[in-house]
């Protein structure tokens, strides 16, 4: 008896640790999480199995652009400059899979955006503009380097944006 409970006990202590470092998320900054790296190429990060196929992006967009989805570990999308092999990745949309490097998650709340990014400025769509979104966005000079698109002002996290969003709506 002794030993079937021993047993029993490795065994859930083995599940329980597989289970603890199965999906750790990887560490998003301004230039991309994991292989996904702004300016390296379509054909580079599909060799990694990183997106799924390549898809026209926005109709409105001034320059074209195209879209594809992002596969596990992560939840989202990839913008390119095109759909040749050597186009390369302009923006991500990141919905699941990754942390920044100062912490921050998807869910966090704007004010721990604002703890780990002081300079982290509001930028809500203004009234009364069709297209609504909050949003704190991180940059370096002029430049746009990490948005936090937020559910409602001041409230939480639900995707980041490198280096800005593609708003196509």
């Amino acid at each position: 008896m002794k030993r079937v409970a021993l047993g029993a006990f490795l065994l859930a202590a083995g599940v329980m640790a597989l289970g603890a470092g199965a999906s750790h998320p990887l560490v998003l900054s301004e230039k991309g999480v994991g292989g996904l790296q702004l300016g390296r190429s379509l054909a580079q990060i599909q060799s990694l199995h990183l997106i799924g196929a390549i898809r026209m992006g926005c109709d409105l967009s001034s320059t074209p652009s195209y879209n594809a989805s992002l596969e596990a570990p992560f939840a989202g999308d990839a913008t390119f400059d095109g759909n040749k092999p050597t186009s390369r990745l302009v923006a991500l949309s990141i919905t699941g899979g990754a942390v920044t490097n100062r912490g921050v998650a998807i869910g966090s709340s704007a004010a721990a955006v604002k703890h780990a990014y002081p300079t982290a400025k509001v930028q809500d769509s203004p009234p009364p503009n069709a297209l609504v979104f909050y949003a704190l966005a991180v940059q370096k000079g002029n430049k746009d380097l990490l948005w936090f698109l937020l559910d409602h002002h001041g409230g939480k996290v639900e995707l980041f944006d490198v280096p800005v969003p593609q708003f196509c709506d």
